[in-house]
């Protein structure tokens, strides 16, 4: 149970590892840097901001998120409860406090995990009373309840309110939640119909399409999943796009590259997809680093390049890639000789 729970809220808590990151600003090179995931400059000159009255609520608020992408979680909360105490409180601050609870569950006791999970629970509830037509903690919210056990606070009841308010804002990211709600149950068959008939509306929302294409590459429809992956890699990473919509993005190069895998087919142009997501990813903490290596050295060795492959290998036999636990487990299975 208490193992199933810290997993559990590394997936409710970190999601997709998206920023979530509120608009606080208006564009500035400072904000395009944390865009772009160039840190060190971002630090440097969201600082700068923090002198000014009238900038330092959203300067800390980058700064925190900066030292979450870091792994500074420590340092990433005192800046958010900072941040949190200048009036007014925003609901995406508290969204992104429970994030860094989540995050540090990650690495925490047993039990330690437990009280995080709630705390977790806790900023989320309080960026909902804030603002409860806030699209990003709705889905924190239903996320959790449908997720995370009653021990840590979990509600069916809860779950359902949220996702009702949800359909009132976005009846597309509400389709999205509905399907991963049967998907948890165990429903395939309502789960495939909802998501077929999401297909056919053509959605425009970036999230939404990431989210089905997900859902069709788990499902094994690769037919969707490619097509969806394809239009997300045909939008432009323009200057000024926000961060979540660069990730999406960024992400489905590595998601088409593995649906080629998985099918089999355009291996080459499988191969040039992933090696583009790790040109384009700069974090070396996204959730899908070492994976995007695995599925490199996969996709090489079913194209026949079985050096290449055993080279890939042992670059990861280099890595620090113990950190991410889940990845640790398959990569070794295995690679195990």
């Amino acid at each position: 149970m208490i193992k199933f729970l810290i997993k559990s809220v590394t997936v409710i808590c970190i999601g997709f590892e998206l920023a979530v990151c509120a608009p606080l600003v208006l564009a500035s090179p400072a904000l395009e840097a944390f865009n772009s995931d160039h840190f060190a400059e971002a630090k440097n000159l969201f600082a700068q901001q923090l002198q000014q009255p009238e900038n330092k609520k959203s300067a800390l608020y980058y700064l925190a998120s900066v030292e979450q992408s870091l792994g500074n979680f420590d340092k990433a909360l005192a800046l958010t409860n900072e941040a949190l105490a200048i009036e007014p409180k925003l609901a995406e601050e508290y969204l992104l406090l429970g994030k860094i609870y989540g995050a540090k569950a990650q690495s925490a006791s047993i039990f330690t995990a437990l009280g995080l999970a709630k705390q977790c629970l806790s900023s989320f509830e309080k960026g909902y009373n804030i603002d409860p037509n806030n699209i990003n903690v709705l889905e924190a919210l239903i996320d959790y309840n449908l997720y995370a056990p009653s021990i840590a606070g979990g509600s069916k009841d809860q779950h359902d309110k949220y996702l009702t308010e949800l359909k009132k804002i976005s009846p597309d990211l509400f389709s999205i939640k509905e399907i991963e709600m049967y998907v948890q149950q165990k429903e395939q068959e309502k789960s495939l119909h909802l998501a077929k008939d999401l297909y056919t509306k053509k959605p425009s929302d970036m999230k939404v399409r990431f989210s089905l294409g997900h859902y069709f590459k788990e499902s094994k429809s690769y037919a969707e999943a490619e097509d969806l992956y394809e239009q997300l890699i045909a939008v432009p990473i323009t200057p000024g796009m926000a961060r979540d919509d660069r990730w999406l993005i960024t992400d489905s190069y590595l998601q088409l590259g593995e649906v080629f895998l998985l099918t089999n087919k355009n291996l080459g142009r499988g191969i040039s997809l992933v090696e583009d997501f790790q040109h384009k990813n700069l974090d070396p903490r996204h959730i899908h680093y070492f994976w995007s290596f695995w599925s490199l050295a996969k996709l090489e060795k079913e194209n026949g390049n079985i050096e290449q492959y055993r080279n890939i290998v042992a670059k990861i036999n280099s890595m620090n890639y113990k950190s991410d636990k889940y990845f640790a487990k398959e990569f070794e299975a295995a690679t195990k000789s």
